[in-house]
């Protein structure tokens, strides 16, 4: 979890939620950021990957924003 939480600790980024799971003997961990652009999101996935022990990594965009006055919305990232 700190090699995870390091990767959005130097982009200054801090998650509005985090969560981790044991899913078939792998911990699976999913961070959902708010406002974030595509970019950077694959930024963010592409250096999960390559963190030591991470199977995969990807980026989904969440359906709902917590602030409706948000033009983009929220960004899921997963890594296994």
């Amino acid at each position: 979890m700190p090699r995870i939480t390091g990767i959005f600790a130097q982009r200054s980024l801090v998650p509005i939620r985090m969560s981790a799971d044991c899913r078939g003997g792998k911990l699976h961990v999913e961070a959902v950021l708010d406002d974030l652009n595509s970019s950077t999101a694959a930024v963010l996935a592409a250096k999960l990957a390559e963190a030591v022990l991470v199977a995969s990594a990807r980026c989904a965009r969440v359906k709902q924003s917590r602030d409706p006055k948000r033009k983009t919305a929220p960004c899921a990232l997963a890594a296994a």
